[in-house]
């Protein structure tokens, strides 16, 4: 007769037996690891990386995030000791998947985040229907299972050798080298970046709008750095509304102009302060940018007035290295608590933050475009306002502001000095309503590409700015520079991360003091370059620019042909020591990509 399968009876336990010790050691291990890394190792390796981005200190972000991680910790950890109650197969089913995704989420962290882009505002592909996306989610969730898959195997198939290896003594043995991996890697980011001291509070130092409204009746150098002002951008909104041609009255727009990078910083401190950006990290940078005899303190020694509305992260780190340089540094009576857990607070912003890096391609896109909108001064609720006040962050937001103080104050000819005025607006990036609708025709146009609109909307800015010098008789007499810190993100490249797929020009426009009153004029020929920035600001001071190398009026008066260099970032990893992956020298039509030889 053929032997019948022996069938076994479910073996029955006691509580106080699915309570042994290697069940809740195994709970407990899982429990701690997964919280900590999704609310503590995670966060604080982004903020220490990123500690110029925030505008509060470790000292508010690491008690915060270690509260909640235990908060969550507790909570997770309940949870899967009522399952334990229930059944022990149900705990540990739990058990094993989140030990799947907890092993899930640091692989990922660690080994599948190479197409991710940094938090820029911009519009990414992580939902598009492409073979990285898919081929991570399906890798995402197979490993998610594995663990419980495993120990399905191990329960059907005991004598198996291979299989024998695994047991709770694996799963708890792997939590907790997770835990102790992580905590290595946390203490190797403080001695790698450092942790710099701040006060931890908004502060009442800050930059004033109106005082950057006061200029000379005599002499003036004006600048606007309208951010990402891509040499295409200008070129499609100039078509689109070709009233600008009036507005920039007395302006040449040089189109044949480069970015020296692609990113704001290292662009716009380098251009501030003449120190050629060396590839240390940022702070150490920005350090002695601004402390070691930076351009504007020189403009400043010769008696310019210096009227400075700039980012603090990316252009100034601390806003104490510009007291003695920006005429615009107030003291403002302004009260704010810290934020943290009201809408875009540390605890919300930082899980977001955790989440973005931790999570499949499909699902960044949840927590990126939440990111997109964030700035740290949201860290801070304001209890006692004051709208002169520039809150550190240039956004859309801080333009709208500056434009309003503008029709509110108005310019002046108040300054006994000749001065120097340097506006970082938010520039070209994607559509702001608030900023579109500064230009009156807004609401009757429609299809507009919403990158052209809203630059549309920043020139008309611009637009009042110069009605009222014209106004106030300083307009002729005066220089004035539009320039972008660079063109757009290098998002698409070929060969890998370090070969563009096209060029990237950044727009030029000036007026000199002086120049003839007519339509603005195109030069596309002149090979210009923002590396040219420092010297020619001395230059239209009235200043002896040798020191600086060549200037544009070098180029343009007296032949100079300068080597042109482009670094160019893509966009990916950590911001607080940034390299770029290529280098492109243009030569002859910075519009023609063939003009482009790559340097590796």
């Amino acid at each position: 007769m053929k032997k019948q399968k022996e069938i076994k009876e479910p073996v029955k336990t006691t509580i106080i037996e699915r309570f042994s010790k290697i069940n809740v050691v195994t709970g407990l291990l899982v429990c701690l690891a997964l919280s900590f890394t999704v609310c503590f190792f995670s966060p604080i390796d982004i903020f220490l990386s990123s500690q110029a981005e925030f505008f509060v200190g470790f000292s508010i972000i690491a008690p915060t995030m270690l509260l909640v991680a235990l908060g969550v910790f507790v909570f997770i950890f309940a949870l899967l000791l009522l399952c334990l109650t229930i059944r022990e197969k149900l705990f540990k089913t739990v058990c094993y998947l989140m030990l799947g995704l907890l092993i899930t989420m640091y692989l990922q962290m660690m080994f599948f985040n190479g197409g991710m882009t940094l938090v820029t505002g911009d519009v990414n592909d992580y939902l598009d229907i492409n073979f990285r996306n898919y081929f991570n989610l399906i890798i995402y969730i197979v490993l998610i299972f594995v663990p419980l898959i495993i120990w399905l195997a191990v329960k059907e198939y005991p004598d198996n050798k291979l299989l024998k290896k695994f047991s709770q003594k694996t799963a708890a043995f792997a939590a907790g080298l997770l835990i102790a991996v992580q905590i290595v890697g946390i203490i190797g980011t403080v001695f790698s970046c450092g942790i710099e001291k701040r006060d931890d509070e908004l502060g009442v130092a800050m930059l004033s709008y109106s005082s950057s409204l006061c200029l000379s009746p005599d002499e003036n150098v004006v600048v606007f750095l309208t951010d990402r002002l891509d040499g295409t951008y200008m070129d499609d909104t100039l078509e689109e509304f070709p009233e600008l041609y009036d507005i920039l009255d007395g302006f040449t727009y040089y189109r044949n102009n480069v970015a020296k990078y692609t990113n704001t910083f290292p662009s716009v401190p380098e251009m501030l302060t003449a120190r050629e950006f060396d590839d240390s990290k940022r702070g150490e940078y920005l350090s002695k940018a601004w402390t070691e005899d930076p351009m504007l303190k020189k403009l400043k020694d010769e008696g310019f007035r210096i009227n400075g509305i700039a980012d603090v992260a990316s252009t100034l780190l601390s806003i104490t290295y510009v007291k003695d340089i920006f005429d615009t540094y107030k003291v403002f009576n302004i009260s704010s608590t810290i934020n943290y857990t009201d809408r875009n607070g540390i605890v919300e912003t930082m899980l977001n933050m955790s989440l973005l890096k931790l999570s499949p391609y499909f699902l960044k896109s949840a927590f990126s475009n939440y990111m997109a909108g964030w700035a740290p001064s949201d860290f801070f609720i304001v209890e006692r306002d004051d709208p002169d006040a520039m809150k550190g962050i240039v956004t859309d937001k801080s333009d709208v502001e500056f434009y309003n103080a503008l029709c509110r104050d108005g310019l002046n000819l108040d300054s006994e000095n000749k001065t120097f005025s340097f506006i970082h607006l938010n520039g070209s990036h994607d559509y702001s309503r608030e900023v579109c609708e500064i230009y009156p025709g807004y609401g009757e146009k429609t299809g507009v590409d919403s990158i052209v609109m809203t630059t549309r909307g920043e020139f008309e800015i611009l637009n009042e700015y110069f009605s009222q010098m014209k106004e106030l008789g300083i307009y002729d007499s005066s220089t004035i520079i539009i320039l972008g810190d660079h063109g757009h993100p290098p998002y698409e490249t070929q060969g890998g991360a370090d070969r563009l797929s096209e060029e990237i020009t950044t727009g030029l426009l000036i007026k000199r003091a002086g120049a003839e009153s007519s339509p603005m004029k195109t030069d596309s020929e002149t090979q210009l370059s923002n590396a040219l920035f420092p010297a020619s600001i001395m230059e239209y001071c009235g200043l002896d620019h040798s020191e600086y190398g060549v200037s544009y009026e070098d180029v343009i008066v007296r032949g100079a042909s300068p080597e042109r260099i482009i670094n160019i970032y893509n966009n990916q990893g950590s911001n607080v020591s940034p390299k770029p992956v290529c280098r492109y020298r243009v030569t002859g039509d910075a519009h023609d990509f063939g003009c482009w030889e790559y340097i590796e």
